[in-house]
């Protein structure tokens, strides 16, 4: 009766063992597992990064291409602007007339010194109702 009792006890012993070790291999299996699914999901984060960077890099791209485009066209306009005539409009009231050039004499006269007629005074101006300058000649 013993010898069945020690082994019984003996095979629950081995049978605690064999448990013991399974459960340890359980849980190995399953950190590997997790610490592959890790990695996994490393890599994966890893390419999406390198997805977005690359789109984000064709943005900028596009971007700096639009910007070159819209100054070369903004040149263009200036340039064709430049070479425009400019329009003559009225003339300015406000401006004095040029004075033609007289010519030197070398005469009697340059040596007295010729008195010179006093330049025309510049015309009135006056503001109307509507805020705008007006000139007066008289």
């Amino acid at each position: 009766m013993a010898d069945a009792r020690e082994a019984a006890f003996e095979k629950y012993q081995h049978q605690l063992e064999a448990e013991k070790v399974t459960k340890h291999q359980r849980i190995e299996s399953n950190r590997i597992l997790k610490h592959q699914e890790e990695e996994a999901k490393r890599a994966q984060r890893a390419v999406e990064k390198e997805e977005r960077d690359r789109q984000r890099m064709q943005e900028c791209a596009a971007i700096d291409a639009r910007k070159e485009q819209r100054r070369k066209d903004k040149e263009a306009c200036n340039t064709q602007k430049a070479l425009q005539l400019p329009q003559t409009g009225k003339r300015k009231a406000s401006k004095p007339l040029a004075k033609p050039m007289k010519k030197q004499r070398s005469g009697a006269a340059a040596c007295r010194g010729v008195v010179e007629p006093e330049p025309a005074p510049a015309p009135c101006t006056h503001k109307t109702r509507s805020g705008q300058t007006a000139t007066l000649y008289n």
